[in-house]
Protein backbone atom coordinates (compact mmCIF):
# COMPACT_ATOMS: atom_id res chain seq x y z
CA UNK A 1 0.00 0.00 0.00
CA UNK A 2 1.12 3.50 -0.87
CA UNK A 3 1.69 5.93 2.05
CA UNK A 4 0.84 9.23 1.50
CA UNK A 5 4.69 9.94 1.76
CA UNK A 6 5.10 7.99 -1.26
CA UNK A 7 2.39 9.47 -3.47
CA UNK A 8 4.45 12.54 -2.79
CA UNK A 9 7.93 11.35 -3.31
CA UNK A 10 9.20 12.87 -0.20
CA UNK A 11 10.38 10.98 3.32
CA UNK A 12 8.54 9.87 6.27
CA UNK A 13 10.73 12.82 7.87
CA UNK A 14 10.30 15.67 5.38
CA UNK A 15 9.36 18.71 7.23
CA UNK A 16 6.32 20.73 6.14
CA UNK A 17 7.50 23.09 3.46
CA UNK A 18 9.33 20.08 1.46
CA UNK A 19 5.78 18.64 1.56
CA UNK A 20 4.14 21.66 0.16
CA UNK A 21 7.38 22.40 -2.45
CA UNK A 22 6.18 18.33 -3.51
CA UNK A 23 2.68 18.93 -3.52
CA UNK A 24 3.07 21.83 -5.59
CA UNK A 25 5.28 20.21 -8.13
CA UNK A 26 3.15 17.42 -8.88
CA UNK A 27 0.04 19.62 -8.85
CA UNK A 28 1.66 21.48 -11.84
CA UNK A 29 2.81 18.58 -13.63
CA UNK A 30 -0.67 16.17 -13.11
CA UNK A 31 -3.42 18.78 -12.79
CA UNK A 32 -6.08 17.84 -14.94
CA UNK A 33 -6.46 21.19 -16.16
CA UNK A 34 -2.51 20.66 -17.44
CA UNK A 35 -3.40 17.59 -18.83
CA UNK A 36 -3.86 17.52 -22.98
CA UNK A 37 -6.61 14.24 -23.58
CA UNK A 38 -6.01 14.38 -27.55
CA UNK A 39 -2.11 14.25 -26.73
CA UNK A 40 -2.17 12.16 -23.51
CA UNK A 41 -5.60 10.30 -22.43
CA UNK A 42 -4.59 8.80 -19.09
CA UNK A 43 -6.85 7.81 -16.06
CA UNK A 44 -3.84 7.10 -14.81
CA UNK A 45 -2.91 10.68 -14.38
CA UNK A 46 -6.50 11.30 -12.59
CA UNK A 47 -5.79 8.36 -10.26
CA UNK A 48 -2.73 9.68 -9.46
CA UNK A 49 -3.44 13.52 -8.77
CA UNK A 50 -6.52 12.51 -6.26
CA UNK A 51 -4.08 10.58 -3.95
CA UNK A 52 -1.49 13.88 -4.63
CA UNK A 53 -4.90 15.92 -3.18
CA UNK A 54 -5.71 12.99 -0.48
CA UNK A 55 -1.42 13.05 0.82
CA UNK A 56 -1.83 16.68 0.62
CA UNK A 57 -4.97 17.33 2.36
CA UNK A 58 -3.81 14.53 5.56
CA UNK A 59 -0.10 15.97 5.87
CA UNK A 60 -0.64 19.60 5.63
CA UNK A 61 -2.23 19.59 9.02
CA UNK A 62 -0.39 18.80 11.84
CA UNK A 63 -2.27 17.00 14.08
CA UNK A 64 -3.97 14.82 10.89
CA UNK A 65 0.24 14.28 9.86
CA UNK A 66 0.16 13.10 13.60
CA UNK A 67 -2.33 10.69 13.57
CA UNK A 68 -1.14 9.82 10.01
CA UNK A 69 2.04 8.67 11.50
CA UNK A 70 1.00 6.87 14.29
CA UNK A 71 -1.41 4.52 12.57
CA UNK A 72 1.79 3.85 9.89
CA UNK A 73 3.50 3.13 13.33
CA UNK A 74 0.71 0.79 14.20
CA UNK A 75 0.51 -1.09 10.27
CA UNK A 76 4.40 -1.64 10.72
CA UNK A 77 4.82 -3.38 13.95
CA UNK A 78 1.35 -5.56 13.72
CA UNK A 79 1.95 -9.29 14.68
CA UNK A 80 3.10 -11.03 11.38
CA UNK A 81 4.43 -14.12 13.04
CA UNK A 82 6.70 -15.57 15.57
CA UNK A 83 9.81 -13.77 16.94
CA UNK A 84 12.57 -16.67 16.35
CA UNK A 85 15.04 -15.37 19.24
CA UNK A 86 15.67 -11.87 21.38
CA UNK A 87 19.29 -10.78 20.83
CA UNK A 88 21.20 -7.52 22.75
CA UNK A 89 22.66 -5.13 20.79
CA UNK A 90 26.07 -5.96 22.35
CA UNK A 91 26.21 -9.07 20.85
CA UNK A 92 25.41 -7.50 17.43
CA UNK A 93 28.34 -6.27 14.59
CA UNK A 94 27.92 -2.68 13.88
CA UNK A 95 28.49 -1.49 10.20
CA UNK A 96 29.39 2.05 10.09
CA UNK A 97 28.56 2.41 6.20
CA UNK A 98 24.93 1.19 6.20
CA UNK A 99 24.53 2.72 10.10
CA UNK A 100 23.29 -0.82 10.76
CA UNK A 101 23.47 -3.81 13.46
CA UNK A 102 24.19 -7.48 11.91
CA UNK A 103 24.08 -10.91 13.63
CA UNK A 104 24.17 -13.95 11.80
CA UNK A 105 21.04 -16.22 11.22
CA UNK A 106 21.51 -19.90 11.71
CA UNK A 107 20.43 -19.94 7.71
CA UNK A 108 23.45 -18.40 6.40
CA UNK A 109 21.96 -15.02 5.79
CA UNK A 110 21.74 -11.69 7.93
CA UNK A 111 19.70 -10.13 10.67
CA UNK A 112 19.86 -6.32 10.27
CA UNK A 113 18.77 -3.45 11.97
CA UNK A 114 19.00 0.00 10.91
CA UNK A 115 19.69 3.00 12.85
CA UNK A 116 17.16 4.38 11.95
CA UNK A 117 14.43 1.84 12.75
CA UNK A 118 15.60 0.91 16.11
CA UNK A 119 15.20 5.28 16.52
CA UNK A 120 11.27 4.53 16.40
CA UNK A 121 11.61 2.00 18.17
CA UNK A 122 10.99 -1.28 15.37
CA UNK A 123 12.95 -3.19 16.87
CA UNK A 124 12.10 -6.60 15.15
CA UNK A 125 14.70 -7.22 12.41
CA UNK A 126 14.44 -10.18 9.57
CA UNK A 127 16.75 -12.44 8.30
CA UNK A 128 17.61 -11.79 4.65
CA UNK A 129 17.06 -15.10 3.39
CA UNK A 130 14.60 -16.80 5.17
CA UNK A 131 11.47 -15.78 7.48
CA UNK A 132 12.92 -16.08 10.60
CA UNK A 133 13.07 -12.63 12.71
CA UNK A 134 15.03 -11.47 15.83
CA UNK A 135 14.08 -8.68 18.22
CA UNK A 136 16.43 -6.48 19.37
CA UNK A 137 17.24 -5.81 22.94
CA UNK A 138 18.45 -2.15 23.55
CA UNK A 139 18.03 1.06 25.30
CA UNK A 140 17.64 4.67 24.13
CA UNK A 141 20.19 7.08 25.69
Amino acid sequence: METHYAALGVPEDASADEIKRAYQALVLQLHPDKQNAAINPSADAADRFLKIQRAWETLKDVDQRRQYDAELKDRSQKYIGPIDADVDIDEMQYDEDTRSFVFPCRCGGLYVATEANLEVRNDVAPCSTCSLRIRVLYSIE
